[in-house]
């Protein structure tokens, strides 16, 4: 969780009300940065300018199914050969190519006994992580049963590095991810607002991402319709030439063995419910997600957003000002959205037996000016597609003057 800076004030109350702005007001207000463009990198010359939200942490992990070193996913463990070794070894969850039983096999299409998401973590975070919950899980006409596990391993400091998990290197407080865009800090491998997706790639001499002004790696087949995945782990000149002045993708599929398939990322911040769920510009207040894997976005340890299992492009839509949150999947590249559920903050809330009185809501979403933390987590487990997107705009104070 993140820790405030300074001291709590006796006016925090007060500041509370006054002196909410934007988040991305308070990125440029209180520090912004952008990724080095000037480094001995592939390309430097074709990366875009970012920024770094106030008050929010990316934690970024690579994992692996082999014991010993790093082999970069070159095993991806497509025959469950790697279940007990490397990361796998000792867990329930796999990382594999989508061909295991319940909770690590692939969740299908809907044409084809699909179902676009499987939830099998509790609806709240223990001791501040998702936990698998006890029951048996069924995806694309396979069942296997599991027993409380937590997904600590995952996402904690642990690592091979320091001997306490193999087959996993942990990257703290990561740089540089999201551009500033109409007020939404966004990133997109894909570009699903008809614009053109972004490559982006983990520099681990500056903790930050390379995010490059071209999409790179395409889903399936050599198409611009299916071009636009994420693989962080995977440098720009693998997976593109520079022509004139310009990035072209190689013809690079998703599903390739030369690609860095198995990581993870986690996201928390701390953010301020608005004066009915609006930004200072009259936005409606909102955190979106699509892409595949598993995605699991908590509220205050409180499950808001399920999207776990091995699944094409899912998406997530959570609105501050209406309470709603909306959860659909997407089969190919630019198929139709199919809604899987449609509920709200406050539902989930009550499903999870949390408090949803009104002295935390106003109808289906937060009361004004009250104060909340949003983790987000992620894996890349199928060693297929791998698309990314988030958008967001959430509103926060400068740490010192929260209470």
């Amino acid at each position: 969780m993140l820790k405030p800076f300074g001291k709590k004030t006796n006016t925090a109350k007060r500041v509370l009300r006054v002196l909410a702005v934007p988040l991305a007001a308070c990125a440029l207000l209180f520090g912004a940065t952008s990724a080095s463009a000037d480094q001995a990198d592939p390309f430097s010359n074709h990366t875009v300018q970012t920024v770094n939200p106030t008050g929010t942490t990316v934690n970024l992990f690579d994992y692996w199914v082999v014991n010993g070193d790093n082999d970069k996913s070159v095993n991806i463990n497509n025959k469950n050969g790697n279940d007990n070794t490397g990361i796998n070894k000792g867990h329930q969850l796999k990382f594999n190519g989508g061909a295991g039983s319940g909770i690590n096999k692939w969740t299908g299409r809907s044409g084809i006994d699909g179902f676009g998401r499987l939830p099998f973590v509790k609806n709240t975070l223990v001791n501040g992580y998702p936990e698998i919950k006890a029951g048996t899980y069924a995806s694309y006409g396979t069942k296997g049963d599991c027993t409380d596990e937590s997904l600590a391993y995952l996402f904690n400091n642990d690592s091979q590095a320091n001997g306490k998990q193999n087959g996993k290197a942990v990257y703290n407080n990561v740089q540089g991810l999201f551009q500033l865009k109409d007020g939404y800090y966004v990133y997109d491998s894909y570009g699903s607002d008809g614009n053109y997706g972004n490559y982006a790639v983990y520099n681990p001499t500056t903790n930050s991402f390379n995010v490059y002004d071209k999409a790179g790696v395409y889903k399936g087949g050599v198409s611009d319709a299916n071009l636009g995945q994420f693989f962080p782990f995977d440098s720009a000149d693998k997976v593109f030439d520079e022509k004139g002045n310009s990035l072209s993708p190689k013809q690079i599929i998703d599903g390739s063995t030369n690609l860095n398939h198995h990581f993870g990322m986690s996201v928390t911040t701390e953010f301020v419910q608005p004066a009915s769920g609006k930004t200072t510009g009259n936005k409606d207040m909102i955190f979106e997600f699509s892409g595949d894997d598993d995605v699991w976005v908590y509220i205050d340890g409180v499950l808001v957003g399920d999207l776990g299992g091995i699944h094409e492009k899912a998406t997530l839509k959570i609105n501050f000002a209406t309470g709603g949150v909306h959860v659909g999947h997407v089969d190919n590249a630019n198929d139709p959205e199919k809604t899987i559920q449609d509920t709200t903050i406050k539902a989930m809330f009550q499903a999870a037996g949390a408090d949803t009185s009104n002295r935390r809501f106003s109808g289906n979403t937060f009361l004004d000016s009250s104060k909340h933390t949003l983790s987000f987590f992620y894996l890349e487990r199928g060693a297929g597609a791998s698309n990314m997107s988030l958008k967001f705009n959430l509103t926060t104070l400068p740490s010192s003057e929260v209470a």
